[in-house]
């Protein structure tokens, strides 16, 4: 009987293990990998995102570079004479002293007035 009293014994020191403490190893090791993965899909949606501005910034520094080419163009003495040879408008040039130049004149918009590209330099202009 000794024998079987011992084996009563060892079962009852064999007490069920909780699962608490493995669902809870799963469940946070479930949650780091979410956030992993949440973080990963974050920063390719705005490595996208950046790579439009980017694109977005390069168009637009072109535009600027055209658009200052063409005022360059525009305001350029040699093209406003062949235009108004163009219109046959019977302009001619200008006899000296009978152009004055206006130099910090503002606009209406409070915006720098437009400077010819030919224009003289302020220096050379106040002297006269």
């Amino acid at each position: 009987m000794a024998r079987t009293n011992s084996r009563k014994i060892s079962r009852r020191g064999l007490k069920k293990k909780s699962p608490l403490p493995a669902v809870a190893v799963i469940l946070w090791v479930a949650g780091i990998c979410m956030a992993f993965v949440y973080l990963h899909m974050n920063s390719r949606t705005l490595n996208y995102e950046l790579e439009g501005r980017q694109t977005e910034v390069t168009d637009t520094q072109n535009r600027i570079r055209n658009l200052t080419a063409e005022v360059e163009k525009l305001t350029a003495r040699r093209f406003i004479l062949r235009k108004v040879a163009q219109f046959n408008l019977g302009l001619r040039e200008p006899i000296p002293g009978q152009v004055h130049h206006v130099r910090h004149i503002e606009s209406d918009d409070s915006l720098p007035a437009q400077r010819l590209r030919d224009d003289l330099p302020a220096t050379v202009a106040s002297r006269r």
